[in-house]
């Protein structure tokens, strides 16, 4: 956040103008879509980095370079200039290339221990190769950007049933089937 909010120095507050020109509906269409990319994290701090990475970019940059640039955030810590280092975007891939790992090292691991779970395992050692593997045939299945937009478009889909529904239907089986302990005594 400190390495983005230099770019506040580079921002021009004319390029948000005119604000609602799309309309509220395109905005809240929008927010839709950001808003099933964010869940499962602590949601108000991802929504203030977000809002306030989102708006440095947009002051930063004009609308015009905002379409050519595929990821206005690394061109912004470009141009950060440093005495030693020409280039921040150096620093700033590695931490977040952890935070990455960091987080497919945990669902691998709850991968591997479901699996485990479901077979009657002792140990989910032997399920890791094959959460890996699948992982990465189905990381490399998609060719196309049609590929890609497909899967997206299942996965915000499919997050509101996973988010809400089925939580709820849990709660609601594990009610029914509750089996009431007897008070010892």
């Amino acid at each position: 956040m400190l390495l983005i909010s230099y770019g506040i120095k580079q921002s021009n507050p004319l390029y948000l103008l005119p604000l609602t020109e799309a309309g509220w509906s395109h905005i809240i269409v929008g927010s839709k879509e950001t808003l099933m990319a964010m869940f499962g994290f602590e949601f108000i701090l991802v929504v203030l980095l977000y809002c306030f990475t989102v708006f440095t970019c947009a002051t930063a940059f004009s609308p015009q370079q905002l379409d050519l640039m595929p990821e206005p955030v690394i061109y912004l810590l470009r141009s950060i200039p440093l005495g030693t280092m020409d280039r921040v975007d150096f620093i700033f891939l590695p931490i977040w290339l952890i935070s990455i790992f960091g987080a497919i090292s945990g669902y691998y691991y709850a991968a591997s221990y479901g699996i485990s779970y479901l077979l009657k395992q002792k140990s989910h050692k032997k399920a890791v190769p094959f959460v890996v593997l699948s992982s990465c045939i189905i990381a490399y299945w998609p060719q196309r950007r049609e590929d890609f937009e497909l899967i997206g478009s299942i996965a915000n889909n499919s997050a509101y049933f996973f988010l809400i529904v089925f939580p709820f239907l849990l709660l609601t089986l594990s009610y029914i089937f509750k089996k009431k302990k007897e008070p010892k005594t």
